[in-house]
């Protein structure tokens, strides 16, 4: 192949690659041998099935790229997740002041403030993020309803039959939440893992 400056991620999987690469001042991503148009600056890269998804910036603002989508100007991406199918991609970004999570070039949520939530997309395509509660804490919002608020809530992770699941904490316990319910209490725990 072609000679590149540099070369920064690189993903691997079977049924296809991705890496992004920088010649002079211009930076791109190469997907399945395809490469991107020229951006000043790449990031964030997501491979799926064949699709890609990656943040972009020409030097005003930062864009999330799906395939050769691109989506609207945003301060900073903080958050990428491409769906296991590669067709849906959901992204949380800074614009001013104002936290916004969108599900591909649709906006679902945005809330004062810089925040970074944490977000998880199901096999089927369905989106859950952590948000602030304006009376302080956090909840997970999934399919748009929202959940028990907690002092601190870590990722989300979606089961492939679909079922919802996060560590979240109160005071000093922590619990496993699971769908609707408290699985596991403990002073410390780790991340539940979705399969």
């Amino acid at each position: 192949g072609p000679a590149y400056d540099g070369i920064g991620h690189l993903i691997v999987s079977s049924d296809g690659s991705a890496y992004t690469a920088r010649t002079g001042d211009d930076a791109f991503v190469i997907a399945n041998g395809t490469p991107s148009e020229r951006w000043g600056a790449v990031g964030r890269l997501q491979l799926s099935h064949g699709h890609v998804a990656y943040t972009a910036s020409a030097g005003e603002g930062w864009h999330v790229v799906h395939d050769a989508s691109i989506g609207p100007t945003v301060d900073e991406v903080s958050e990428l997740v491409l769906s296991d199918d590669g067709a849906e991609v959901a992204w949380a970004a800074t614009l001013a002041t104002v936290t916004v999570v969108a599900l591909g070039d649709h906006p679902v949520a945005s809330w004062p403030g810089v925040t970074h939530p944490r977000l998880a997309l199901s096999v089927a395509g369905s989106l859950a993020y952590v948000a602030p509660v304006d009376t302080g804490g956090e909840q997970v919002i999934a399919d748009r309803h929202g959940g028990p608020v907690y002092d601190e809530i870590r990722r989300p992770v979606w089961s492939a039959t679909g079922e919802l699941a996060y560590a979240a904490r109160r005071g000093t316990t922590w619990a496993i939440v699971a769908g609707d319910r408290e699985v596991v209490q403990a002073s410390a725990l780790g991340d539940p893992v979705g399969s």
